[in-house]
């Protein structure tokens, strides 16, 4: 979706002030992005896929040991090549929404566990502003 290969250099934000950037390059193995070297943020491999409009769902797996699991966040495309990242939080679904779709673990209060939950914590994230997002801005198209 992509390209063939990426090179994202991710800012975090706070206070009106980007600090960065993180580097990372990524290489599609016909399944997902999976990191080439060594990258400066903890994301081994991801994948992308389309919600709505100009936002994409990131699904992501940590390069480090203790994290266990996927992680996903919502990625809205603000110009070519530049995103604006948040995580997808299950927080802002209703309660009912959150009653009818998390799985409760030992290790988590809510677990996704179907496409269906993903989509609806994912358009729920989308619906609210997020003081927590970070941008990326992706290079691609050749080798790096």
């Amino acid at each position: 979706m992509l390209g063939p290969t990426l090179r994202i250099h991710g800012y975090s934000l706070a206070e009106g002030r980007a600090s960065g950037p993180t580097v990372g390059n990524f290489r599609w193995d016909g399944a997902q992005y999976r990191v080439v070297g060594r990258a400066t943020f903890d994301v081994a491999a991801f994948t992308v896929v389309p919600l709505a409009g100009d936002d994409l769902i990131i699904q992501s797996r940590s390069s480090r040991p203790q994290v266990k699991g996927i992680e996903y966040a919502l990625a809205r495309k603000l110009a070519d090549g530049v995103f604006s990242l948040a995580p997808i939080d299950e927080a802002d679904a209703d309660e009912a929404t959150r009653a009818r779709l998390c799985i409760k673990s030992s290790s988590s209060s809510c677990r996704i566990e179907t496409s269906d939950a993903l989509l609806a914590f994912a358009r729920a994230s989308a619906a609210k502003p997020d003081s927590k997002r970070s941008l990326a801005v992706i290079l691609g198209g050749r080798e790096h």
